[in-house]
């Protein structure tokens, strides 16, 4: 229920919620003997895994939201078919597996009304990943790791904050006059069914919020239920965004609504279907090697140097697949050299990291229309490099 205000612009809120799930995990192995390896290892798994749902922060209410006060549970079916083998006397270790993920309510943050929160959209993953550790002799050591990983979304759909007219006819972007100064967001109407709308009809449209918008007063502020701390406060719309002051009845007469008629959008923009896109963060394929070689210096002293390589293809760093969400493909070298004491008593390490000193796009997140739809991009860390030392106790 809804409370009463406890402070000049509060109004709060008591929900309760509850979720339960049956959660667990089965395996099977299987130890054949095979004439091309020395111990080989064949196993399957099934796993059910489960994530609490919750509650959704405040948001300012407004004609056609779609917002849940709760975002729901998300489950995951994991099923897993892999082998482990060792090969060439011990001195090869082969591994690969094949993975399906399947996603029930995958639960995915996104910004309604400039407010951030989390909406659930189904989605499946799978791939192949392999792994190979190699010791040809003694102080040789080499490893491989390679994987390939395809997602494709469900029959889910949201509003792209870049896209919101979603590329339909009839809906169209209104700008909020008072951004810059306030926390006001751009909004969309939607036109009306049977409507047929001139040129001349548009301007004149135009013309009116124009002239009137700025003034417009109304109950935006108002939540369901509830009692408005702010309109009490002499808040008027305006300091909140011109796009909050659009009464249905300003809209109907020019032919347009903040609902849309279809169904399938808010006020914040229309619905984009995400079937078939891939899920952020997710490149189709990543590869890893390494190597090191043991130096034996005098009095039981090791000097063992080291490379690594990791690439990664391109991804997207939103799901909804625009071509400005592409990231593009990256890769990363490290190397250290470890000096190691008699019996492993200590050890010292030189190392760098990012030796390329590569401006790596690992992910992104996109701003509201409030603060200019800016893209925050997460960079990889810069060349790094310094000296480790420890003990062994």
């Amino acid at each position: 229920p809804v409370g009463t205000p406890v402070g000049p612009n509060d109004v709060w809120q008591v929900n309760s919620v509850k979720y339960d799930k049956l959660t667990g995990r089965l395996v099977a192995d299987w130890t054949p003997k095979l004439d091309f390896t020395d111990a080989t290892l064949i196993y399957t798994s099934y796993a059910r895994g489960y994530k609490a749902g919750g509650f959704n922060p405040g948001i300012e209410p407004g004609p056609g939201l779609s917002v849940r006060a709760d975002y729901l549970p998300e489950s995951i079916d994991a099923f897993e078919l892999g082998t482990k083998n060792t090969l060439l006397g011990g001195t090869l270790q082969a591994n690969a597996d094949a993975w399906y993920y399947n996603y029930k309510d995958l639960q995915v943050s996104a910004i309604e009304n400039n407010t951030s929160v989390n909406q659930n959209i189904d989605a499946k993953l799978w791939g192949v990943e392999g792994e190979f550790f190699w010791a040809p002799a003694t102080d040789w050591q080499f490893n491989l790791s390679v994987g390939t990983t395809h997602s494709s979304i469900g029959n889910s759909e949201l509003v792209d904050d870049r896209n919101p007219t979603a590329g339909r006819e009839d809906v169209v972007l209104i700008k909020d006059g008072t951004l810059g100064t306030t926390i006001g967001q751009n909004c969309v109407i939607y036109l009306l069914p049977g409507q047929t709308l001139t040129p001349a009809d548009n301007a004149a449209f135009q013309a009116y919020l124009n002239a009137n918008v700025p003034q417009l007063s109304g109950v935006f502020f108002d939540p369901p239920g509830g009692s408005s701390a702010l309109a009490a406060h002499g808040v008027a719309h305006t300091n909140f965004g011109s796009c909050a002051a659009l009464p249905e009845a300003l809209l109907n007469p020019f032919g347009y609504s903040r609902v849309d008629p279809t169904g399938h959008g808010t006020s914040s923009g229309a619905f984009v279907n995400l079937k078939g896109n891939q899920l952020q963060n997710t490149p189709d394929f990543t590869i890893s090697v390494g190597a090191q070689y043991t130096f034996h210096l005098g009095g039981d002293y090791t000097l063992v140097p080291r490379a690594d390589y990791y690439w990664q293809t391109n991804m997207y760093g939103r799901i909804f697949n625009d071509p400005s969400d592409r990231i593009g493909s990256w890769g990363v070298a490290n190397a250290q050299v470890t000096l190691n004491a008699p019996e492993n008593m200590w050890y010292v390490t030189g190392w760098i990291k990012n030796i390329g000193n590569n401006n790596n796009i690992t992910g992104e997140y996109l701003a509201s229309s409030t603060s200019g739809l800016y893209t925050n991009a997460f960079i990889g860390d810069p060349r790094t490099y310094g000296v480790t030392a420890g003990i062994h106790f």
